[in-house]
């Protein structure tokens, strides 16, 4: 990618357990962020488009494979192929950017969420650090980008219950699922303090969500501000 063009181009993702508000917040940073940028980058075209992971597709293809736990690493392998379309996305628009133009990706999930979940189902086998090396191995092409700043957002596990339990036709969960929630949300945590995940940062979702959609784009306007410094120092003069 050239240097003009990765100035311009800023990808995030949103990751967190189950109940902490992914997709709500990342709607409302979409919203809100273009007008944030344009006052940011005066005089150039700006462009915020939201996705979300897995496709249409991807679900359709895990529906049919089931729930059995045994299959964790047939799910991981069409999470992978997932992320490689969504890669190819990336690469067209790419393609199709000019150095004029500012362009921002949101995405609901990424590659963490395989790396937490198919660790969970492996009941131990690999570790979300194992999993991202299989995303990134050295010496061949990553299976997908890896996004220049990941939003975990985090809440106590009584507050990522009551979500849930509102989202539920039922009036609460079993002791699994909850034992569930707690498992996610710990190994996001160790997610967090992996050097490896070093593009993650957490966000207290845990308040109103307005403050909440404010700290994120308080986030991506500094991740992008630094993105672009730091290109512009190793850029040629």
């Amino acid at each position: 990618m050239l240097i003009e063009k990765e100035s311009s181009f800023f990808y995030v993702a949103f990751e967190g357990p189950d109940g902490s508000g992914k997709t709500t917040i990342a709607s409302e940073v979409t919203k809100m962020l273009l007008h944030v940028l344009q006052q940011l980058f005066s005089g150039k075209d700006v462009y915020v488009f939201d996705t979300k992971q897995p496709s249409k597709y991807a679900i359709s293809e895990l529906n049919a494979l089931g729930s059995n736990p045994k299959d964790w690493l047939r799910r991981m392998f069409i999470f992978m192929e997932d992320h490689r379309s969504s890669a190819r996305r990336i690469d067209n628009m790419l393609e199709i950017m000019t150095p004029d133009e500012i362009t921002v990706v949101i995405q609901d999930r990424s590659y963490h969420s395989s790396c937490v979940y198919q660790s969970i189902e492996s009941d131990g086998k690999v570790t979300p650090t194992d999993i991202h090396r299989a995303y990134f191995a050295k010496n061949s092409r990553p299976i997908c980008y890896k996004p220049d700043l990941t939003l975990v957002l985090s809440a106590d596990i009584g507050n990522l219950m009551g979500r849930l339990s509102a989202r539920s036709a039922h009036e609460d969960f079993e002791d699994e699922q909850e034992g569930k929630i707690i498992e996610v949300s710990q190994l996001y945590e160790e997610i967090l303090q992996d050097k490896e995940f070093d593009e993650c940062r957490r966000v207290d979702a845990s308040g109103d969500i307005d403050h909440v959609v404010a700290l994120c784009i308080e986030q991506i306007a500094k991740g992008f501000e630094e993105k672009r410094k730091r290109l512009l120092i190793r850029s040629p003069a």
